[in-house]
């Protein structure tokens, strides 16, 4: 029994020791020395341990910093493997540059853990000014942190804690020594009759028991390069400091910037813009306000203002334009009511659009409105009115009728006889209503159709349809139609109105005359005309023969009459020459 006692205790001895080994071997450890001595070793940002030493942490990646006030700390990001690691050696600079006041002492008393850090201002390692140990004694040995003249936040914080077991609002006035309790949280003044014995300090100075903390002022500037803008204008912000931990610029929202540099902003309103420079040796707060000014003011004219529209049938023959001019001072955008959105500066030549939409006369105002704003809640309107007078117009109507020649006329030893007065009255009929449609549609072409009756060969016909187009052509270029807007096209008797045809025309027209054959002879001795616009249909010359003019027996008889006869019908005065016979 008493060996199995001792057999067991044995084996939970051996469990407990494989357990504590497998334990101790999960950790990680790493040597760190530092110089100075005084150093405090930090990690992940938290207060571990003061002077050299080997810490112990979890393995995996790590920050180990190593701070001292007055020298440029060492930080390094590594990852710790299991049981031991390199040894870390830190040996730090000193910060060049000594300290001048005014300023004053700290002293802290109480129950509390001489390694423990002090902090002025904040926890972050680089607030970190030094330990307990190196500013609580005033009688056996100085022990002093300094500080300018001012008011600040003591930290004190346990080596291995997160949270500061002790916060205080201190004032360090001049040439005076607190002495701050940590116990009953009390502040007691001494005069320091040794403060203005020197005028500068080294930041750290240890010595046998001895141990000084001066901590050098921060200092800031901060300016803007003008303080009276119009909305969105570009500000430039300018700062500098020193012995800063963390710079700030507050307006809407609060960034970090470097502890000097420059910006640019751009305020859409009136601004205050504030440049914190906070670090162990105080805060400093600068600010500097930017006015904005968010009035917009807009400019609207119309040039001219009385303008004249004209529109024929679906088509504007004059738009009746204004140049529309604007402006718009410290906008953003812009929209020109009707045109939409345009640039906040511009101008554009707009065309009248009158709401009339049906025939008659216009005579109606225009009015344009042109509203801008910015992106500071700035609105501005202006107005422009356009007086428009004109007409809304039909499409012209153009009387074509076919022209009709006396027998074998034109000859062809006088191709300018043979178009007789009542043919050339409803030819120039036709060209008043021609000229007003080419308003409409200035390439509108005019074709002439030539024909003749069948009493003589093929080849004397065509040349006779080709005499009456070219009469007609004459006569059109006379009265004013471009000669290139004209075509002939003579076609002989190849297309014969028989009288079955000529019946029905008489029919059409309500003429209503005997169908004969000398009628029939007549109504194939004509001139067809066609109007060609381009976006309308073509209109072609009513087929009717003339009844009840004076020159209507000429135009129906199938005689050739002499060329005195014809030239006092034409209206024509000109030598005579008999004409031929067909």
């Amino acid at each position: 029994m008493y060996r199995q006692i001792v057999r067991r205790s044995f084996v939970i001895a051996a469990l407990l020791a494989f357990c504590v080994t497998m334990a101790v071997a999960q950790d990680a450890t790493v040597k760190v020395r530092v110089s100075p001595p005084e150093a405090y070793i930090f990690v992940d940002g938290q207060p571990v341990a003061h002077r050299s030493q080997t810490i112990t942490v979890t393995p995996g990646e790590h920050t180990i910093g190593v701070y001292n006030y007055g020298y440029v700390p060492k930080v390094t990001v590594l990852t710790l493997a299991p049981g031991s690691n390199p040894e870390i050696v830190a040996r730090l600079e000193a910060v060049p540059g000594a300290v001048n006041g005014p300023w004053g002492r700290i002293q802290i008393e109480g129950n509390v853990n001489d390694k423990a850090a002090v902090f002025i201002n904040g926890i972050k390692p680089e607030y970190f000014v030094g330990h307990v140990d190196e500013m609580n004694n005033e009688t056996m040995a100085t022990q002093k942190l300094v500080l300018p003249v001012g008011t600040y936040d003591l930290l004190i914080v346990n080596p291995k804690e997160t949270q500061p077991f002790f916060t205080d609002k201190i004032e360090v006035k001049n040439n005076e020594r607190l002495v701050v309790n940590v116990d009953h949280k009390t502040h007691v003044y001494h005069n320091w009759s040794k403060a203005g014995h020197k005028s500068s300090r080294e930041r750290f100075q240890t010595g046998p028991n001895t141990a000084s903390i001066a901590v050098a002022p921060v200092t800031a500037s901060f300016t803007v390069d003008k303080i009276d803008v119009k909305c969105g204008e570009p500000v430039q912000l300018s700062w500098t400091s020193t012995e800063a931990v963390e710079t700030t610029i507050a307006a809407s929202p609060v960034v970090e910037v470097p502890a000097a540099g420059q910006r640019t902003d751009n305020p859409l309103k009136t601004t205050t813009y504030t440049f914190q420079a906070k670090g162990p040796g105080g805060i400093v707060t600068q600010t500097a306000t930017v006015h904005v000014d968010p009035t917009v003011q807009t400019a609207l004219a119309a040039s001219p203002t009385e303008v004249h529209y004209r529109k024929i049938d679906d088509k504007v023959i004059d738009p009746g334009t204004t140049n529309l001019t604007w402006t718009a001072d410290n906008a953003h955008a812009a929209n020109l009511d009707p045109l939409g959105t345009v640039a906040v500066n511009g101008q554009k030549a707009v065309p009248a659009a009158p709401k009339k939409t049906d025939l008659g006369t216009v005579d109606e105002m225009a009015t344009y409105t042109l509203k801008a704003t910015n992106n500071c809640g700035g609105m501005d309107k202006s107005l422009a009115a356009v007086h428009i007078t004109g007409t809304i117009e039909p499409l012209p109507v153009v009387l074509l009728t076919s022209l009709f020649f006396p027998t074998a006329y034109p000859t062809e030893k006088n191709p300018e006889v043979g178009l007789l007065t009542s043919q050339r009255e409803l030819l120039e009929q036709a060209v008043t209503g021609y000229k007003k449609f080419l308003e409409y549609d200035p390439d509108t072409k005019l074709k002439i159709i030539a024909n003749a009756d069948v009493r003589a060969t093929d080849d004397y016909n065509m040349a006779l349809s080709e005499r009456r187009g070219k009469i007609i052509k004459d006569a059109l270029i006379s009265m004013g139609v471009d000669a290139a807007k004209i075509e002939i096209l003579a076609q002989g008797e190849t297309q014969q109105l028989d009288k079955a045809a000529v019946a029905n025309l008489e029919q059409i027209n309500e003429t209503n005359r005997p169908v004969t054959s000398a009628l029939v002879l007549a109504y194939n001795r004509r001139a067809d005309l066609v109007m060609i616009p381009t976006a309308k249909p073509e209109q072609q010359s009513k087929q009717v023969f003339p009844k009840g003019t004076k020159d209507a027996t000429l135009l129906q008889s199938g005689t050739v009459f002499g060329l005195r006869t014809i030239q006092k019908a034409s209206a024509v005065v000109g030598e005579a020459s008999g004409a031929g016979q067909q």
